[in-house]
């Protein structure tokens, strides 16, 4: 899988990426599962930050995800 997608920081925080994590470590085939993410621009779509929608967002980066089955 390639995902690459924008996500809303909070307070310095990436819930997405935290997301991901706890999803794939508690995976039953986590032990197949590799994977990686990376920011890729830490500061994009930021006209959208004026939208009510983002009241709390810090910014919005680009990111991509990688997950590959090793098996």
């Amino acid at each position: 899988l390639l995902l690459y997608t924008g996500v809303a920081i909070n307070d310095g925080i990436d819930a997405f990426k935290d997301s991901v994590q706890t999803y794939l470590q508690s995976s039953p085939r986590s032990q197949f599962l590799e994977w990686s993410y990376r920011e890729i621009d830490p500061d994009i779509f930021g006209e959208e930050l004026n939208n009510p929608c983002y009241a709390d967002t810090d910014r919005i980066a680009a990111v991509i995800l990688k997950i590959t089955n090793s098996r």
